[in-house]
């Protein structure tokens, strides 16, 4: 593992807060105890309230993988912003060496798409602001963001949703017709608009009509 040079660290503080790019400091626990920045205006947060919190409170539901981190060098993971939004980033850790602070780490952290909390600021009103209900997941069917018209027609909360599979929120019988639908989609296929039944928390369904798209980023 990349190590941070013990004489350097100091100044390696006040570096952090003139780079381009998200920076930590935690102990071997995950605690935050310096952050820039950059970091909190990403997340939405203020610097006092990200050092209060571990790097497992931020960390998305589905990013579990980051967990060892004496195992880690670079890793893409997403990150939960204050809204509860997922923010996909590339993490670069290391070792701090400095006097008796060998158990602690460095975070380097990295929008994959630069620019990226911007660009979300953007979009956020159009977001929340549409009657429809808008959900993102990821290829394998996990829920990363929702507005507030999709939980209002499901009945759940954001942290109830989030990081679940999107088969939560449809009809047990529909489950394999989705999954085809989604497998096609994957292979390149244009889906026309659809009916889903859609199940709320209550138990109690609604049929709706679904237009999916498939998101792809540059690389």
């Amino acid at each position: 593992m990349t190590s941070l040079v013990g004489k350097h660290l100091p100044s390696c503080y006040s570096l952090a807060e003139h780079i381009s790019d998200g920076f930590a400091i935690i102990d071997a626990d995950g605690n935050m105890i310096r952050v820039n920045t950059v970091l909190a205006n990403m997340l939405g947060y203020s610097i006092d309230e990200l050092e209060k919190q571990s790097i497992f409170d931020i960390l998305h539901e589905e990013s579990n993988s980051f967990r060892h981190l004496t195992a880690v060098r670079k890793q893409e993971i997403a990150l939960r912003t204050k809204t509860g939004t997922g923010l996909l980033v590339d993490i670069t850790t290391g070792l701090v060496e400095y006097q008796d602070k060998a158990n602690e780490f460095y975070l380097v952290i990295e929008p994959v798409l630069k620019g990226l909390h911007e660009v979300q600021q953007k979009y956020h009103a159009l977001f929340e602001e549409t009657n429809d209900g808008i959900f993102l997941m990821t290829l394998d069917g996990i829920l990363i963001d929702c507005n507030q018209r999709g939980l209002e027609m499901l009945g759940f909360s954001r942290s109830e949703i989030i990081g679940q599979s999107y088969e939560i929120t449809i009809v047990q019988n529909e489950v394999d017709d989705s999954t085809g639908r989604l497998e096609a989609l994957l292979e390149g296929k244009l889906l026309p608009v659809y009916e889903r039944t859609f199940q709320r928390k209550d138990g109690t369904t609604f049929l709706a009509e679904i237009n999916v798209t498939l998101i792809s980023y540059p690389p």
